[in-house]
């Protein structure tokens, strides 16, 4: 056990009680400030993904389609030439 520990199992069961309130003010604040943190952190993270789906994946797949268009052309035009 540690030396706080100990001394509040010491302390008489009034002052034990009294002392269950500003622990517990002082559990929920620093809950509160890592979910800050936390938060913070995600809304970086999301807004880091979206410039990258931005600048990088988007053009990608609208290259993409537009390559599958002009070969949906070339092979529709194959198939004109084919069957005439």
């Amino acid at each position: 056990m540690t030396k706080g520990f100990s001394a509040v199992r010491a302390l008489p069961l009034v002052s034990t009680q009294r002392l269950w309130f500003p622990f517990f003010l002082l559990l929920s604040s620093a809950k509160l400030y890592n979910s800050s943190i936390l938060l913070a952190c995600m809304s970086e993270s999301i807004l880091q993904l979206r410039r990258h789906f931005e600048t990088d994946t988007l053009p990608w797949i609208q290259r993409l389609h537009q390559k599958e268009q002009e070969l949906q052309r070339r092979l529709l035009k194959v198939n004109v030439v084919y069957h005439t």
